[in-house]
């Protein structure tokens, strides 16, 4: 028996050895950037949640560097050596991104809890995320990401989301492309109706128009179209064509499942 306790007891302090110890690095920064036109932010894997500030003339971030280690000093010290860094150049394009020393490079992970940046900025997001929010934004946004559900309420000059998994949502006033390989992708246009274009390969789509007037609709799905507007009511299987109005509006989407497309007019009546 008291063999058996020691072999328990020494796989116990061997395990707790391969397991380590984690370690915490809270950061707070505030970066001054008067002339920042436009941002990419290339992180490692992380949450990213944007907000745009109205007349903003600096980027804040907040978050924690996590590691793990035979010690919780060693722990520590490990989490305290990546650093994030906001480099822009005379032109005004910037750039946010993380500087992780060689020897820990694969000891650390990001936690990003905020990100404040100017409501005015061009946005480019790359990288590999679990999820994206990006709110009051009212710059182009440019997101094309290998994993990671998007969130986009703003991009007022148009947005470009696409991601290899996981959901999109945009609500814009400006152009959209929102493109998924598996998810569903809900598109809402906040101002006047322009051009959408939509698709995922796996999943359902769902698009809300100001209106449906002078919309050229082209749709190819293996699933239901349900079309509800003012302009028309329309429910079948399969792809579906028809222009309305002088089409000048193109609206493309494509989806393996069912294809959803309301007008705000109808949604109110």
């Amino acid at each position: 028996m008291r063999r058996f306790a020691t072999l328990v007891t020494s796989s116990l302090v061997v395990g707790a050895c391969v397991m380590g110890v984690r370690g915490e690095h809270l950061f707070k920064e505030i970066v001054p950037a008067p002339q920042l036109r436009s941002l990419t932010i290339d992180l490692p894997p992380t949450a990213l949640r944007v907000e745009g500030v109205e007349g903003a003339v600096a980027i804040g971030y907040e978050g924690a560097w996590y590691s793990t280690a035979g010690t919780e000093k060693d722990a520590r010290a490990n989490a305290a050596q990546p650093k994030i860094l906001v480099n822009y150049n005379s032109a005004g394009a910037g750039e946010i991104v993380a500087h992780v020393p060689l020897q820990v490079e694969n000891l650390v992970d990001l936690e990003l809890h905020r990100m404040l940046i100017s409501d005015r900025l061009d946005v480019e997001v790359v990288g590999r995320y679990t999820d994206i929010e990006m709110y009051g934004i009212e710059g182009y946004h440019y997101i094309d990401v290998d994993a990671g559900r998007v969130e986009v309420k703003g991009a007022d000059r148009g947005a470009f989301v696409k991601t290899r998994t996981g959901d999109v949502v945009v609500h814009s006033s400006g152009p959209i492309s929102a493109e998924t390989a598996i998810g569903d992708v809900e598109i809402e246009q906040t101002g006047p109706s322009v051009d959408v274009f939509a698709r995922t390969r796996a999943g359902e789509l769902t698009v809300t128009l100001p209106r449906l007037d002078n919309v050229a609709l082209e749709i190819t799905t293996s699933g239901r179209v349900d079309i509800r507007s003012r302009a028309l009511v329309k429910v079948s299987d399969g792809d579906f064509e028809q222009i309305l109005g002088d089409g000048s509006v193109l609206v493309e989407l494509h989806a393996s499942g069912d294809v959803s497309i309301f007008d705000t007019a109808w949604l109110e009546d």
